[in-house]
């Protein structure tokens, strides 16, 4: 049953507030594109537009395409197609995991990074234009290929730090039995790339992280020991990076003496590994600029929506809400997200009366409670909500129409200011 605030109007009486309106961006044969939870921002703010970085479905299998939502217009621009067919040969099933990302620099210079799943070469364009009224004609720049660390890659994500003019491109990284968290970084607004390294790594199963920087001297990461499925749970920590590369505990202490990689130990524990189920979908910040992770189980049963916030001094745990799994084999609901300007209002679907339905919860005292209203009428089924970074003009999120198949995917593309 959705929650909702009562409100006393004028005459006297109580009435519910408006429910927030579902903006549909594009249809299924205009979008049709996914992209996975774990890479990002999928959709960065710019000068009255939002450009939206996807993977492109069944009808244009693995296509790498860039979109810009005008908002004063709410008109679509593109796609510009950055890499046709990108899946490593196989090109008649779409990949969800080969989502790219998309950032703005301060110069307008569009970035974006793509790769497949487990590849061995990560690509990247700089758009040739700037962001505006002409980006999508003025085209990108060749691609540019990397291999800045030894393994396969997946999950590209992008972020600026404008304390030092600084590009860096984060990845997860798989070489033999070790699986982590890599970086690169560029100086020259993403044409040039140094620096590869291995920032975090363990020896269990896949790792997986979530991550949110604050454009200025900070980067934040939550990050875990192994999949969800792995036997025993798995753990979740966090540590962040400033804008040379150093690295620190949640509590400000500089890791140091350490080595690259880092391991578990040098790292703040959020939950431990045994029997630990916290699954890091989302990061960003709270008004205060503390970091605040969106965090699910997936182990079979009760689904937990939930968050973990940095009061300064530890990581408070609030359960947001809770919910049934999709089905037996799908044990979860799709992932949440904070608004990036607002820590108090989150989005997530949640299965209501057996129907996968997008939620938006509001919070007034920093996390303790929740309140929710229901966005999505029945039948829906909206999925992989996301946050737009750098968000503005009237647009908060992003999620797709449905999409309950990572390799099986026409979606509508939907949003909320």
């Amino acid at each position: 049953m959705t929650s909702r605030l009562m409100l006393l109007v004028p005459s006297g009486r109580f009435a519910l507030p408006p429910t927030p309106d579902v903006l549909e961006l594009m249809d299924d044969t205009d979008f049709g594109a996914a992209w996975t939870e774990v890479a990002g921002p999928h959709a960065y703010y710019d000068a009255g537009r939002t450009y939206i970085a996807a993977v492109r479905g069944n009808d244009n299998p693995n296509d790498i395409s860039v979109w810009a939502y005008v908002h004063a217009t709410t008109a679509i621009e593109g796609p510009v197609l950055l890499r046709d067919a990108l899946d490593g040969g196989a090109t008649t099933t779409p990949d969800s995991h080969l989502g790219p990302a998309v950032i703005v620099l301060p110069s307008g210079k569009i970035v974006a990074a793509y790769c497949g799943h487990q590849a061995s070469t990560m690509f990247l364009k700089v758009s040739d234009g700037v962001s505006g009224a002409t980006w999508h004609t003025d085209g990108f720049s060749p691609p540019i290929s990397l291999t800045p660390t030894a393994g396969t890659y997946t999950y590209p994500c992008l972020a600026y730090t404008s304390a030092n003019n600084r590009v860096w491109l984060f990845y997860r990284y798989l070489d033999g039995g070790n699986t982590g968290i890599a970086r690169a970084r560029s100086d020259d607004g993403g044409l040039t790339w140094f620096g590869g390294t291995k920032m975090f790594q363990t020896t269990d199963s896949l790792t997986y992280f979530a991550f949110a920087s604050n454009g200025v001297d900070r980067v934040d990461f939550a990050v875990t020991d192994g999949p969800p499925d792995q036997v025993g749970g798995y753990g979740l920590w966090h540590f962040y990076m400033d804008e040379t590369g150093d690295v620190f505990r949640s509590d400000g202490t500089e890791i140091t003496p350490f080595t690259y990689p880092l391991a578990t130990t040098d790292l703040t524990e959020i939950v431990a590994t045994s029997g630990g189920d916290r699954y890091p979908y989302s990061m960003s910040y709270t008004a205060d600029e503390r970091p605040v992770i969106a965090v699910q189980s997936k182990a079979a049963g009760t689904v937990h929506i939930g968050e973990y916030r940095w009061d300064g001094a530890a990581w408070d745990a609030h359960t947001i809400d809770t919910s049934s799994p999709i089905s037996g084999s799908i044990l979860s609901v799709g992932g949440g997200a904070h608004d990036w300007n607002n820590a108090n209002r989150f989005v997530s679907a949640k299965m209501v009366t057996g129907s996968l339905e997008m939620m938006l919860y509001t919070s007034s005292n920093d996390g303790v409670s929740w309140t929710g209203t229901q966005l999505t009428s029945p039948g829906t089924g909206p999925n992989s909500p996301v946050y737009v970074a750098n968000a503005g003009g009237g647009l908060a999120f992003l999620w797709f129409g449905e999409l309950f198949d990572s390799d099986d995917f026409d979606c509508t593309l939907e949003g909320l200011a």
